[in-house]
């Protein structure tokens, strides 16, 4: 079977995806903040693309075929993975809100990526050496969490923002251009947190900025007037 060319980004695209099972969450906001930020700047509509996983939960199935897209074939999947499939191939820039649960991410956000990034759409193992098919886009990691950044440093290793940065984003190509990590939540403040809103704000202008911008759609030519 020839493999498919890989899909080249939308230039301005960006796809924010959240993380956290229960809508409402401070990620929510966080991640709502980003989007009006794009969109109060002019960012288009159309060029913003929100994955909520509290609302669309990732389905798990036993079956091998599900976790498969040999040769980029993506029709025997369920109709979810192929739209979230679609959502991160044609992403220019991907963004990620999530709490820090455990020490790395809650498991939905687990299930996105164990349904999303699969081998023929994401990678391509080539004898030894896996090749990349997600290049040409980037990311940002926000996360939230109680504990101080130092004790996830030295205790867990920065385990989330390593597994995601290194473990995914770099091994399919998406190089990741910043990482925030707000903490702590448990004994935030209002005050505390609209400095975090206020943070996201300039990480939205600051990744407007980073963007190629879209081709401008051309003006509809008006109707030729047949001549004699």
């Amino acid at each position: 079977m020839t493999m498919p060319a890989p899909r080249t980004p939308e230039a301005g695209r960006i796809l924010v995806i959240i993380g956290h099972p229960r809508e409402g969450s401070l990620n929510h906001s966080l991640a709502q903040r980003y989007i009006q930020t794009l969109r109060d700047n002019g960012h288009q509509e159309r060029d913003i693309d929100v994955i909520d996983l509290a609302h669309q939960t990732p389905e798990l199935h036993p079956e091998l075929q599900h976790l498969r897209a040999q040769g980029g074939e993506t029709s025997h999947l369920t109709e979810q993975q192929q739209q979230w499939i679609d959502s991160v191939q044609t992403a220019r820039h991907i963004v990620v809100f999530f709490p820090q649960w455990w020490g790395t991410y809650p498991g939905v956000l687990k299930g996105f990526f164990d349904l999303t990034f699969l081998s023929g759409v994401a990678f391509l193992h080539d004898k030894t050496i896996p090749q990349a098919l997600l290049k040409g886009r980037t990311a940002r990691i926000v996360m939230t969490m109680d504990s101080p950044r130092w004790w996830n440093r030295i205790m867990y290793r920065n385990a989330a923002e390593t597994s995601l940065k290194i473990a995914i984003f770099r091994y399919v190509g998406i190089r990741v251009t910043g990482i925030t990590r707000l903490t702590p939540v448990r004994t935030s403040t209002d005050q505390g947190r609209k400095r975090w809103l206020d943070t996201i704000t300039k990480q939205a202008l600051r990744d407007m900025r980073a963007l190629p911008k879209p081709a401008a759609t051309p003006a509809p030519q008006p109707n030729a007037v047949a001549t004699k």
